[in-house]
């Protein structure tokens, strides 16, 4: 169970894992289009919703249960498995339940709008979360500058893409702008919080893994 050598390697497979997981969502939403007929998209996208809040009230219970069996010498371990059948269940679903189709020809992956976004991204967040234990280099200081600008080369690149990564035209709708700035500031707060409290349950408290799941069902756990 102990496959990763050091903690940056473990810290590393867990970005990758996260990284292909957030991607996994927006592709959940065109397999239900996909695989739905029109006039049983609206209960399909009405259970798609509950089953995401059931997944985020139970995680942490779940977690906290796995982490303090401590099944087969594996400790805390076994939650960064548990992916691995819930995965191989879906793949196999997959299989069987998703048709296949042939993809629309004039849709590429936009890779050249990818790469300023995440650059920007990393920019900003990573002096945010290094610079203190690095001491705050003046490169940790100035990086973040640099991200509004990565940004902005990504709005001009989209622009002129034939199959842009996101519509131009949804910056301009306001209520899809507002939706984004509200989104980012209760799952930025919502995060923090559930970081600290985690951390506080089993510090000071003293709470058990399972001790500290139990609370987290009452907690906020869906979107805004």
């Amino acid at each position: 169970m102990r496959l990763a050598p050091d903690p940056g390697t473990l810290v590393t497979a867990q970005a990758l894992q996260g990284a292909f997981g957030a991607l996994l969502l927006p592709q959940g939403f065109g397999i239900i289009r996909e695989t739905f007929p029109e006039a049983e998209l609206p209960e399909a996208f009405g259970l798609f919703g509950p089953v995401m809040g059931l997944c985020a009230v139970a995680g942490p219970v779940v977690g906290g249960l796995l982490a303090g069996a401590d099944l087969f010498g594996s400790g805390w371990r076994l939650v960064f498995l548990v992916n691995l059948p819930l995965g191989l269940l879906a793949s196999a679903g997959a299989v069987r339940r998703v048709p296949r189709g042939k993809s629309d020809a004039g849709l590429r992956l936009d890779v050249p709008s990818m790469l300023p976004a995440g650059a920007a991204s990393a920019a900003v967040v990573f002096p945010l979360v290094q610079g203190p234990d690095l001491g705050r280099p003046l490169w940790s200081l100035l990086l973040p500058a640099a991200g509004p600008l990565g940004f902005l080369v990504f709005a001009r690149i989209q622009r002129r893409r034939p199959s842009p990564l996101m519509a131009p035209g949804l910056l301009a709708n306001r209520g899809y702008t507002c939706g984004i700035v509200v989104a980012l500031v209760f799952f930025a707060s919502f995060t923090g919080l559930m970081l600290v409290l985690s951390l506080f349950l089993q510090g000071p408290l003293g709470l058990s893994p399972q001790g500290r799941g139990t609370p987290s069902p009452p907690w906020p756990s869906g979107s805004p």
